[in-house]
């Protein structure tokens, strides 16, 4: 199929540019359901990203190009007529032209594969539910609801018509399980899902045991008492988090004019009071989901600081938006890379009156362009300064993360979470809580 749709276009005339994207997955899939195994699946899928550049009626191709994208799966049997509504439809409006990456440029020595999931797929999975009944047996009242594994080794290729021609392969564990606690009618339950590229970064008997904790402290939890106080976040969804920063530091924002940062100016609007804010942009960080040797468009992965103690030094930007502002092109955002704090985890809960740790939420959606967050606690606790610490369920943390960074405070304890490394914890020293 990629000789065909290679041939395809590169005889049309009206396409001037081209990226195609192959991707070959070989996934394998276990269901268990109340400790027994209900399914099992194997799955491989191709599939072709095509990224066409046309011409324009009346223009000139070096300055403005149609575009548009289009997937074509295995089996399709209208590769021809596919591709030519599209390139009719990427000359109905043009972007600005920019070049592509070509042959070259110096790609670094980064692969993250996990050979248990390439080479003994079926084994792997077999020895993730053995880890998981193992885990399981060690726990006092607690069984599986449900707990599903799913790993995918992918071969990925990226040609274009610079003559661009990368390869590299990637692999991932995702993981959904829901445990249940019985303590006579106060029964309760956890679910998570985690993905992880690759079973190295994944420990199931560590994650039973915490678990399995969440679910029994889930007896005794309470709701919190309304009102301000410091909260303490972590988990994956402190990439969601962040979001606010990569968004006023892309290219493509700036080039839009919407842009709140300036480089070398401030991103917080005061001095903060707190620990300053540094984020790296981490394409190749081992166990981040966001790592990569090259992107979408084929530029090499990087590590590069985007804000230095509080100060934008650059952004961050693909080929096309580095382009059309005159600056040099650092790639897809990578993981957010924070540097670690001065404090332990531990001091991060120290307080007069109370804070609040967010383990998960049920809700969280922050906002990337203004900066606020609300999130309904799912998992939490409240470090109360007598030294007891109460489990929390229900209730929502409200606030700002321009806010919350003007007097925050990191951790030296470092994890590495979805699309994030750095920190284990941060804590932001004025939150709302919405509770009892």
């Amino acid at each position: 199929m990629l000789d065909r749709i290679r041939s395809r276009i590169e005889k049309d005339r009206r396409i001037v540019d081209w990226v195609v994207r192959e991707s070959v997955r070989d996934g394998h899939q276990i269901y268990t359901s109340l400790g027994e195994q209900e399914a099992i699946r194997a799955v491989m899928s191709r599939r072709w990203v095509l990224e066409l550049f046309t011409t324009m009626e009346g223009m000139n191709a070096s300055d403005q190009r149609g575009h548009t994208e289009l997937e074509i799966v295995e089996g399709e049997r209208n590769l021809e007529g596919r591709i030519d509504a599209a390139v009719d439809q990427a000359r109905l409006h043009g972007i600005p032209a920019y070049p592509l990456p070509g042959p070259g440029q110096i790609y670094p020595d980064f692969s993250d594969t996990d050979p248990d999931i390439r080479d003994r797929p079926w084994d792997t999975i077999n020895r993730l539910r053995d880890e998981l009944r193992e885990g399981i047996d060690r726990e006092n009242n607690v069984e599986v609801a449900s707990s599903e594994f799913f790993i995918d080794h992918t071969e990925e290729r990226l040609l274009n018509s610079r003559g661009l021609d990368m390869a590299i392969e990637t692999d991932k564990l995702t993981w959904d399980i829901c445990l249940l606690y019985q303590n006579g009618s106060a029964d309760t339950e956890f679910w998570e899902m985690k993905s992880r590229p690759g079973t190295q970064y994944v420990s199931v008997r560590d994650d039973i045991a915490r678990f399995s904790g969440y679910a029994r402290d889930a007896v005794h939890a309470v709701v919190p008492r309304s009102g301000n106080c410091p909260v303490v976040l972590t988990g994956d969804h402190l990439f969601i988090l962040l979001q606010y920063f990569l968004h006023h530091s892309s290219a493509a924002v700036k080039y839009q004019d919407a842009a709140l940062f300036v480089p070398g100016r401030p991103v917080l609007p005061e001095e903060p009071r707190g620990d300053a804010l540094t984020i790296f942009s981490n394409a190749l960080h081992p166990g981040g989901h966001r790592s990569y040797r090259f992107d979408h468009e084929g530029s090499p992965g990087q590590r590069i600081p985007v804000i230095e103690s509080g100060i934008l030094t650059r952004y961050w930007a693909t080929c096309q938006h580095a382009h059309n502002l005159a600056m040099p092109v650092t790639g897809e955002f990578g993981n957010i890379d924070i540097p670690s704090g001065n404090l332990s985890w531990d001091d991060l809960f120290h307080s007069s009156d109370r804070v609040i740790l967010v383990i998960q939420f049920s809700t969280f959606d922050p906002q990337p362009v203004a900066g606020n967050y609300l999130g309904e606690i799912r998992v939490g606790y409240e470090f109360r300064a007598d030294g007891s610490v109460i489990p929390l369920r229900g209730g929502s943390v409200t606030g700002n993360v321009v806010e919350g960074m003007m007097n925050c405070r990191f951790c030296r304890e470092r994890e590495t979470f979805y699309g994030y490394v750095g920190p284990r914890g941060i804590r932001f020293e004025h939150a709302q809580i919405a509770g009892d």
